[in-house]
């Protein structure tokens, strides 16, 4: 079982009727937690939830009150009854833990649990978004510049129609156009609003989607461990 020894070892904590070979690989952030992290912070928060991912440690899971991947983490501390949680994941997903929860106190289980991995990720969805917000502004304005062009036209064939210029066809073609290129510029609107919204999400929006993990701004960052 891949990606990892630890969540494979988990796993067979449940799966008893099948032989689980596990890859000797580990999550580099989840390995740095060891349990002496955990002990101490529960001797100082002695009310608080210790809660694991499942690519911990055995023996730091063995420690947890809760094991939850990033989503099941998120939906119990929202639905616990608790107030305070020490949490032991990468510490992107502190941000918006606080953002959802205000009354509640949450703890990083150590400083270790940073993954540079993850932040270069982050750093790459904040580019690629501001990329297509930029796209997407440049096809509008050329969009916009187009509808405004089919709308003459079309007031144009109208006024020409009245004078017996062209006949009725010819207007129809221009009010084809035109509603053409409207129905363009409101799809580039809509791809505009898109990009936004990817953007602020890149950027560490608390947008409701339980497969992201949000990136934690510097100062959010609480632990008591060195």
């Amino acid at each position: 079982m891949t990606p990892d020894r630890n969540l494979s070892h988990y796993v067979t904590r449940f799966v008893k009727d099948k032989e689980i070979i596990a890859w000797d690989g580990f999550c580099p952030t989840h390995e740095r937690l060891v349990p002496e992290d955990v002990l101490k912070l529960k001797v100082k928060h002695p009310n608080a939830l210790f809660v694991a991912h499942p690519e911990c440690r055995p023996e730091v899971v063995d420690l947890a009150d809760k094991v939850a991947s990033t989503s099941g983490m998120y939906v119990f501390c929202r639905e616990s009854k608790a107030s305070e949680f020490i949490i032991g994941t990468e510490m992107g997903i502190l941000w918006r833990l606080k953002k959802d929860n205000p009354d509640k106190k949450f703890h990083l289980a150590s400083k270790k649990l940073i993954c540079p991995n993850m932040k270069l990720t982050a750093l790459e969805d904040v580019e690629n978004s501001l990329a297509a917000y930029a796209n997407s502004r440049e096809r509008q304005t050329a969009l916009q510049q187009a509808a405004a062009s089919a709308r003459n036209a079309a007031l144009l064939a109208r006024q020409r129609y009245e004078s017996g210029l062209i006949d009725f066809q010819s207007v129809l073609d221009t009010e084809r156009t035109r509603l053409s290129s409207e129905d363009s510029l409101a799809s580039a609107g809509m791809d505009e609003l898109s990009a936004l919204i990817s953007l602020y999400k890149a950027l560490g929006g608390g947008w409701s989607d339980d497969t992201a993990t949000t990136t934690a701004k510097p100062e959010q960052i609480e632990s008591d461990q060195p």
